[in-house]
C-alpha cells in the first residue's frame, strides 16, 4: 500500500509539473471564482485627475490622464513596485470602448490596500504564433494599441482572464509594456 501511495504521489507531481501553464490558467479560474463569491468590488473616488502607467511603475509607457477628481473608478487588483510603491490596476471609459491602466493608489482616498485583490504574475515565457494587434484589456470592448507585435515576438505570462493573456515585453527602446493578448495568440516557451 505505501508503495501505490508512493507511486501515486509521484505521478501526480510529474502531471503538476508537466501542466504548469494548464494549472497556472486552472488556478486563476479558481481565484476568479473566490473573486465572485468572497472579494468585494473595489470601486474608489478620485483625489485627484487619474494619470496612467500601462504597467504598475513609472517604467512603463503612460496612456494618458484620464478622470476628474471625485470621479467613481472601478480598481481590478493592486500590485507594488521595486520601491514597494502601491499601483491599482483599473477599467475606464475611453473613445467608446475601455482601458486598462495602472495608477497610484495614492490618488484615491478611504480605500484600504488590504481590501484589493493583489495581482498575480506568472512569469511564463511565451511567443506569438501570429502577428497581433494587442489590446488595452481583456476582450474585445477594450481598445487596440497602434502597433502590431509580429509573430516570433517574444513575451512574459502576467496573468489570464477571460480567453486573453496580460503579456509583458521590452520595446526596441528597452522600455516595459504591458498589454492583453488572446489566448490562442500565444505559445509557452519550453
Amino acid at each position: 500500500m505505501k508503495r501505490l501511495i508512493l507511486w501515486l504521489t509521484l505521478l501526480t507531481l510529474c502531471a503538476v509539473l508537466t501542466a504548469a501553464p494548464a494549472l497556472a490558467y486552472w488556478d486563476y479560474q479558481m481565484r476568479l471564482a473566490l473573486m465572485d463569491d468572497e472579494l468585494p468590488v473595489i470601486y474608489g473616488t478620485l483625489n485627484q485627475r487619474m494619470a496612467t502607467r500601462t504597467g504598475p511603475s513609472t517604467e512603463y509607457p503612460e496612456p494618458g490622464t484620464f478622470l476628474s477628481k471625485g470621479e467613481e473608478v472601478r480598481i481590478i487588483s493592486i500590485s507594488f513596485d521595486v520601491n514597494s510603491v502601491p499601483w491599482v490596476q483599473v477599467d475606464l471609459p475611453y473613445g467608446g470602448q475601455y482601458i486598462r491602466a495602472y495608477t497610484g493608489l495614492k490618488r484615491f482616498d478611504g480605500v484600504d490596500s488590504d481590501d484589493i485583490p493583489r495581482e498575480f504574475y506568472y512569469n511564463i515565457e511565451a511567443k506569438l504564433n501570429q502577428d497581433y494587434k494587442p489590446l488595452y484589456g481583456p476582450g474585445l470592448m477594450y481598445a487596440s494599441y497602434d502597433y502590431t507585435l509580429k509573430a516570433g515576438s517574444s513575451v512574459v505570462i502576467v496573468d489570464f482572464e477571460n480567453g486573453y493573456t496580460m503579456c509583458e515585453f521590452l520595446s526596441g527602446d528597452d522600455q516595459r509594456n504591458r498589454v492583453w493578448i488572446a489566448d490562442d495568440a500565444l505559445d509557452t516557451v519550453g
